[in-house]
């Protein structure tokens, strides 16, 4: 943390600790606002535990830029990945990002009701919907792989006669 705030005054930081104790940190380099300009209206958001010794969460955003490669924007760390560490996740992001909120804007997640909840709380005009690949999961536990074929092919359907075949 120390080295990107020293190394950029357009890097967007914020950590918080308190007791010698660390609570939660995010982080947006300069570089992804100024790449952020050039990317698609779509972003994805995630989060993921952390494989060491501390239990630790790594919440992350990322989008396509102008050449549909994956651009992470943000990241942040914290101990719960609950509704209130995603709100305060995605408010540094729309401040950091200020053009984010906004009509036309695509969020993508999986089915985390908290960040659901904090998307619609912080992000109000955007739209959220829901990872395919956590779909096509919940698809095949529920309803077996050939459901989650029919899914995936109607998933990819162009017009209206592949879609109701695949179904």
């Amino acid at each position: 943390v120390t080295m990107l705030e020293e190394h950029g005054d357009r890097n967007y930081i914020s950590l918080e600790t308190g007791d010698r104790h660390f609570y939660r940190c995010f982080i947006a380099p300069g570089a992804t606002q100024s790449a952020w300009r050039h990317c698609h209206p779509f972003i994805t958001l995630d989060g993921c535990y952390t494989k060491s010794r501390f239990r630790i969460i790594l919440l992350l955003a990322c989008t396509l830029d102008a050449k549909n490669k994956i651009l992470p924007l943000t990241w942040g760390i914290v101990l719960i990945k609950d509704g209130k560490n995603w709100t305060w996740f995605l408010n540094h992001m729309r401040f950091y990002f200020d053009s984010m909120d906004m009509e036309g804007m695509v969020f993508i997640s999986s089915q985390d009701k908290d960040l659901q909840t904090a998307v619609l709380e912080v992000l109000s005009k955007v739209d959220h919907s829901h990872c395919y690949q956590h779909l096509a999961g919940n698809i095949q536990k529920h309803f077996g792989l050939q459901a989650q074929n029919a899914f995936w092919k109607a998933s990819y359907a162009l017009n209206a006669f592949n879609f109701e075949e695949a179904l």
